[in-house]
């Protein structure tokens, strides 16, 4: 796999991440405000859940992309 290739892995990973915190945050903000509300948050606890759990998958993605990356680079130099 080419060095750019890998680079370009690596920031699509870090891009899902980024937008998995976003939404996790918004989540996160509908969560409090329905409580805050004194509504049902049952299903948007759920899905924060969820949320929160495919951003751990994301990050985890992201770790052997990365250290791949750095092996390229430190063999290229």
């Amino acid at each position: 796999m080419t060095r750019a290739l890998l680079q370009r892995h690596v920031e699509e990973a870090e891009s899902r991440i980024q937008r998995g915190q976003r939404n996790v945050d918004h989540q996160r903000k509908g969560v409090s405000d329905l409580e805050r509300d004194n509504d049902d948050a049952t299903i948007a606890k759920r899905l924060l859940t969820m949320l929160e759990k495919a951003l751990v998958i994301h990050i985890a993605d992201r770790e052997p992309a990365d250290q791949t990356a750095g092996a390229t680079a430190a063999l290229t130099c």
